[in-house]
Formats: C-alpha cells, sequence, structure tokens
C-alpha cells in the first residue's frame, strides 16, 4: 500500500515519471498519429494503469483511454486522476472482448510476472487487440541488477531484451523495435542499484534515492533534461545498454482475421 501511496506522491513531477511519460505519449502518437489526425480516436487500453498518472495524460490529449489494474488500492488512487473507465483485473484475465484496441501499452508491469504467468498475459494483449493492432512494453531489464527496490515491488525477473523480442514473436507480433532505456544515467543507476543489493542489512523498499520517492527540485531539474535528452535520441537509435528495455510490436493477422 505505501508503494502505490509514494508513486501517486511523486508521478506528476518525478524525473524518472516524467521522462518515462514523455516517452510514452511519442510512442503512441508515432504509432498511430495524433486524436485530432483520426476520423475516430482509437481506444487505448493501460494494461497495469496502477495509480493513472499516464491515464491521465493520454487522455488529456484526446485519447479514448481504458485501464486495467489487480490491486484496488491502485484504482482508488487512479480514480483520483479523472473519469476514464477503469475495471480491476490482472493482464493475464481481460474483461474485454476480442480485438477491442488498437492499441495497448504496459509500462513497468510484465516484470512483476513469472515466465508462465507472462505467457498467459501476452496471449490476452495479443487477444484485445484489433489485427494490426500495437503493444508498447517497457520493462525492467538486466537480471544482475535486482536490488531491493525489484524486492519491494515484487519483481519476478528482469526480462532480457532477446527474451522479450522472442516471446513477441512467438505470440504473434510482428516486433518492431526493441531497444535499451536509461542509458545514459546507466551507470549511475547500476551503482545504486548494486549499492542496494550489497549494502548489509538493507530492507526491501522503493523509497530510495532513484527509485520512488520525493525528489529534491534540484535534482528532477538535472536529471530530467538527461532523460530528454535520451528520449530525443531514442527517435533516430537504439541504445546498446539500459536498466529498461522497450519494445514495440504489431499483432500479426491471423488467417482467421
Amino acid at each position: 500500500p505505501g508503494e502505490y501511496r509514494s508513486m501517486f506522491a511523486v508521478e506528476e513531477r518525478h524525473w524518472w515519471y516524467r521522462g518515462l511519460r514523455e516517452f510514452l505519449i511519442a510512442q503512441v502518437e508515432g504509432a498511430l498519429g495524433t486524436p485530432s489526425s483520426r476520423r475516430r480516436a482509437p481506444r487505448l487500453l493501460d494494461a497495469g494503469c496502477g495509480t493513472g498518472m499516464n491515464l491521465s495524460a493520454l487522455a488529456g490529449r484526446g485519447w479514448e483511454v481504458f485501464g486495467v489494474d489487480a490491486s484496488p488500492r491502485a484504482l482508488a488512487f487512479a480514480k483520483r486522476r479523472g473519469a476514464f473507465p477503469l475495471r480491476r483485473a490482472r493482464i493475464q484475465s481481460l474483461p474485454f472482448p476480442d480485438a477491442s484496441f488498437d492499441l495497448v501499452y504496459s509500462m513497468d508491469v510484465v516484470y512483476m510476472l513469472d515466465r508462465p504467468e507472462l505467457e498467459a498475459a501476452l496471449a490476452e494483449l495479443r487477444r484485445v487487440l484489433r489485427p494490426g493492432g500495437r503493444l508498447l512494453l517497457h520493462c525492467a531489464t538486466l537480471q544482475w541488477l535486482y536490488s531491493t527496490h525489484d524486492e519491494a515491488v515484487k519483481t519476478a525477473e528482469r526480462y532480457a531484451k532477446g527474451y522479450l523480442r522472442q516471446r513477441l514473436a512467438a505470440h504473434g507480433f510482428e516486433v518492431e523495435r526493441a531497444t535499451y532505456r536509461m542509458g545514459l544515467l546507466f551507470p549511475l543507476i547500476a551503482l545504486g542499484k548494486l549499492t542496494q543489493k550489497f549494502r548489509v542489512g538493507s530492507k526491501p523498499k522503493s523509497q530510495v534515492k532513484g527509485d520512488v520517492e520525493r525528489t529534491h527540485p534540484l535534482l528532477d531539474a538535472l536529471l530530467l533534461p538527461v532523460v530528454r535528452l535520451e528520449n530525443l535520441l531514442l527517435r533516430f537509435i537504439d541504445l546498446p545498454i539500459g536498466s529498461s528495455v522497450f519494445l514495440a510490436g504489431r499483432k500479426i493477422p491471423s488467417p482467421a482475421s
């Protein structure tokens, strides 16, 4: 419960969340254009919406958004963000008909699933997408970075980029993009993770420097431009290393479609 409370308190201005949110918006618009350029606003699903900040940002730009999360506490916070439709569900069992959405995104959720759960989730995410629909995944990566933050948020596995690419392809997605993220700050992030990992007597918590915590405005002012620079670079290149991985896939229509 405390983790959701912390997220809700900091997501709006914390450098990590702002950078990821701006990256997500750019990826959605890159995949679908802008709502004003479409006759019908595409339907977007936030699979594992947490406290709803991404939903709020995309709804504010004119997208038709829906959110699901397994946690009633997370959904209670998300309801305070706006009036968009919310459902309580795990992403392995989504309460929507086949082919309901033009785009599904899942930001930092699938690493909380073990491998059988991941298989079920990818099958469901594909099922609710329309033929040709897009899937955007953002996930913690590099298992050797596993730290007390991962313990706090119940990380099952920091999935490797190659493994996720393979599993998307196996579930009927054309993988259009697979890149690391948080590469420019990777030395600092890796140092922080390893310090947590080997600190004697450290307790599982995410309210540590660089994770979910109220950061000093000066730190936000210093780190957000770095993340924005990386977001700009990611428009043109893939990164060779990072503490997160991003994949974009297109649902390949089945012969029956």
